[in-house]
């Protein structure tokens, strides 16, 4: 009887260890996919958006002062060192979504390959401001939809709630049929 409970001993010491390593397996099978889950994070690549300049081969980076000049034609934008479409789009019209407006006014078939120096076409001047008037609240509208549809910039909900305040009380709630002023 004492050798059936010594077998039963060791038999349950091995069931120990076997688990025992098991779980440390799969601790480590789990840290290595959390590590590389990570390092992946915020490695998203979006047109025309990057935090370096890709420059051609013969250019050398100087930094310049910021240009926009007019001439017959339109108005250029003169790019400088770690300038982007985003950044320029920004600097320019204070509303990043134009660097795609600005790709296509000058044919770019990459938007991350700028040069110090270039010279890019702007949109005219009548293409930067939003529209004027009035608008007529439809269901499903609210805000920050209407801001995003108008002005393609939803922060710029605020500036219709404000010219409205009159109107709406509350910017959550706005009634169909309502006519806002435009800012």
């Amino acid at each position: 009887m004492k050798r059936k409970d010594k077998l039963l001993t060791d038999s349950s010491k091995e069931d120990l260890m076997s688990m025992v390593l098991g779980l440390v397996i799969v601790g480590v099978v789990i840290g290595l996919l959390f590590n590389f889950i990570q390092r992946r994070k915020g490695n998203v690549s979006v047109p025309g958006v990057s935090n370096q300049i890709s420059v051609a081969d013969n250019v050398t980076l100087v930094p310049t002062e910021t240009k926009v000049k007019n001439e017959e034609g339109g108005r250029y934008y003169k790019v400088e060192n770690g300038d982007n479409l985003w950044d320029i789009a920004v600097k320019i019209y204070g509303n990043g979504h134009k660097w795609v407006e600005i790709a296509k006014r000058n044919n770019l078939a990459d938007a991350n390959l700028l040069s110090v120096g270039q010279e890019l076409g702007l949109l005219s001047v009548d293409a930067a401001p939003g529209p004027s008037g009035e608008y007529i609240v439809k269901k499903g509208d609210s805000l920050w939809r209407i801001s995003v549809d108008l002005y393609s910039d939803g922060m710029k909900w605020s500036d219709i709630w404000n010219q409205n305040r009159n109107l709406i009380s509350d910017p959550n709630f706005i009634e169909v049929g309502t006519k806002l002023a435009l800012p």
